[in-house]
């Protein structure tokens, strides 16, 4: 893998129980949709209005077992081994309970006209919980040793990507024409790279450099490899507005280019700016 970190079993196990516990709730709003229009099965699938109650404890017993990985995981010895504080990761598990149980209980009462994921992107209240997670995660990565350095490294990028969307947000709202849009685009690019560069200096790479002339050079190389970073997030985000001239799927391609970017500049910093690790983390 790019990242050269293997695929966790914890992470396997958690992808399908949720992934079945999604699935599951949308087969779970098709059937209540069908049951209101008079319908007795699903158009082009196997499933018939009977089956709703079995769908049903799919839906919340694939989700209850995910969080049951969730918390397993949390108390699993390499977390201990790896986190100072890993009870900051059982509120995770406590906002993912909430809300799957949520999700459910909205799919059951017919008030889910979209597949769950679209729908949790709309809803304000998934929207809290998404970000109450990434909190949650940022807070634990804090605490975490040195071997983990790439989640952490993560954490950095999710809070840049929200500063940066931040900024554009603020500034849109001044206007909505093409300008306004270049300058959302540049500032939020600014905010974002400077929070980055902080971040990752401190707690990824360990640099203790201290000096104008050292921290310009670095900060500068730091922005030529951002370069790459920003090339394919502003091609992703544009064309998504185009496309769909809408925010939210501005900022989803804003997201999707910034995650494939990080990647590639996690590897450029590692290799160009940050060529030696002044502190290990015991």
């Amino acid at each position: 893998m790019a990242t050269d970190i293997t695929l966790s079993v914890w992470l396997v196990a958690f992808s399908v129980f949720f992934f079945l516990s999604l699935a599951a709730i949308k087969r779970q709003a098709e059937l209540i949709d069908n049951i209101r229009r008079g319908l007795l099965q699903a158009s082009g699938r196997g499933y018939h209005v009977d089956d709703l109650p079995i769908i049903s404890m799919i839906a919340m017993g694939a989700g209850y077992v995910s969080v049951l990985v969730m918390t397993l995981y949390v108390s699993s010895p390499s977390v201990v081994a790896l986190y100072t504080h890993p009870e900051t990761l059982w509120g995770v598990c406590a906002v993912l309970l909430y809300w799957i149980t949520r999700t459910v209980l909205v799919a059951h009462r017919g008030q889910m006209h979209d597949d769950p994921v679209v729908y949790a992107a709309k809803d304000r209240t998934s929207q809290i919980c998404l970000l109450l997670i990434l909190g949650l995660v940022l807070a634990g990565a804090l605490f975490m040793t040195g071997e983990i350095r790439l989640l952490r490294y993560v954490a950095f990028a999710v809070v840049a990507t929200l500063a940066n969307l931040a900024t554009q947000r603020v500034i849109l709202q001044l206007g909505q024409t093409g300008l306004y849009f270049a300058v959302a685009l540049g500032a939020g690019a600014i905010v974002g790279l400077a929070l980055k560069y902080l971040l990752d200096k401190r707690w990824i790479f360990y640099d203790t450099d201290t000096g104008l002339t050292t921290q310009s050079r670095k900060f500068a190389l730091y922005t030529a490899m951002g370069l790459v970073t920003t090339a394919i997030f502003w091609g992703t985000e544009t064309a998504f507005w185009l496309v769909w001239r809408t925010d939210m799927m501005r900022e989803l391609g804003a997201i999707l280019g910034l995650s494939v970017g990080y990647i590639v500049k996690y590897n450029l910093d590692r290799r160009f700016v940050f060529t030696t690790r002044q502190r290990v983390v015991s």
